[in-house]
């Protein structure tokens, strides 16, 4: 194993590794900025997409990658999960696609049934762009980072929920048709774990997995505890042995001595949250990935200005272990090369164990 996976493994351990690792996250829409290519482009052309990923990893070699970092994400957010049940995608030529609800009336959530990722929408596409990943990223890639073997990305099934009925009715029917949304959500995480499944066949027994659900910024705690919990934690129950990754930086304060309840290993949470509160809070519970802005610091911000924003997260978040330097979110695109180096270098400047 090299030294950035080590570093990464032993802070998910909540042990101190000799570096405070740093991990970069990052969507289709920074590949395409830093290649110069049209976002529509990639999502049509797996061949496309998977060079310019490649060229973005292999120019910042020091830092370790989210596995959607290196991911067929041809049908954009979700991997087209909503399309299973027969949604539209609609697209734009530099924007990711968004879903139409499909869901007019509560009442039809009696008629759905779970897909096959083999068969519907376009899952079959992203399995089919994961298998001609699997024959052509270089080993010394896949091996160097951890990525796409044994790695699986899981479109949490509480937040694709509400964007097959849209989040107005499904917020609403917290309150007036809370079994039929219950049966929804039932519905799309099982999707959602067959897909996973689907990827296995693929990738190989599955290790680590991303998963990514933002739809707890919208709850308040009752609601987190009822309509949340227990479907992310139906994923996570299900692959208990793999590392899991939650994703959601979102501002979800008012939860956050709920947020281990989930059942994952780490939490990738955005600028919202004050990175000391959550270190002494659940630092001891989950290990915490990202806190620096991506928008403000990381976009617009400037390399002196990153190299304290870090410092300043190294600091409060990571002694003994338990965190991982990253973007709130993830980059935003068109954020300068030279900023994402001024964050690998301050973790190698500061976060050096023991942190003083």
């Amino acid at each position: 194993m090299g030294k950035l996976l080590e570093r990464f493994y032993q802070a998910i351990m909540h042990k101190e590794p000799d570096q405070v690792p740093v991990y970069i996250v990052s969507s289709e829409n920074t590949y395409a900025a830093f290649c110069g290519e049209k976002l529509l482009e990639l999502y049509q052309n797996p061949t496309k997409m998977l060079k310019c990923q490649l060229s973005f990893i292999k120019r910042f070699p020091n830092a370790l990658f989210s596995i959607l970092n290196l991911w067929p994400r041809l049908s954009g957010p979700g991997d087209g999960i909503t399309t299973a049940f027969g949604a539209e995608l609609v697209w734009s030529e530099n924007n990711a696609p968004w879903t139409k609800p499909i869901i007019k009336d509560p009442k039809d959530i009696d008629n759905l049934k779970i897909p096959d990722p083999h068969k519907d929408g376009r899952l079959p596409i992203q399995l089919e762009g994961l298998r001609y990943y699997i024959e052509n990223v270089p080993i010394e890639i896949r091996e160097k980072y951890g990525l796409l073997d044994n790695n699986a990305y899981c479109p949490g099934g509480v937040e694709y929920a509400a964007l097959l009925i849209g989040y107005d009715k499904f917020l609403l029917g917290f309150h007036r048709y809370s079994e039929k949304i219950h049966k929804l959500i039932e519905i799309v995480t099982d999707l959602a774990i067959d897909y996973v499944k689907a990827q296995e066949e693929i990738v190989g027994k599955i290790t680590k997995i991303f998963l990514s659900d933002h739809s707890a910024t919208f709850m308040s705690r009752k609601e987190f505890e009822t309509f949340c919990i227990p479907y992310l934690r139906k994923i996570t129950d299900t692959f208990k042995n793999a590392i899991i990754i939650y994703h959601n930086e979102g501002n979800v304060k008012h939860l956050l001595d709920l947020i281990p309840k989930i059942g994952a290993d780490c939490w990738h949470l955005g600028e919202s949250i004050d990175i000391l509160e959550a270190k002494n809070t659940i630092g001891n519970k989950i290990c915490l990935i990202g806190n620096i802005d991506s928008l403000n610091i990381m976009l617009r911000g400037n390399p002196e200005k990153i190299d304290e924003a870090c410092k300043n997260a190294i600091k409060k978040a990571a002694h003994r272990g338990g965190y991982i330097l990253a973007p709130s979110g993830g980059f935003i695109a068109n954020t300068p090369p030279e900023n994402i180096d001024a964050m690998i270098k301050a973790a190698e400047k500061y976060g050096k164990y023991p942190i003083i």
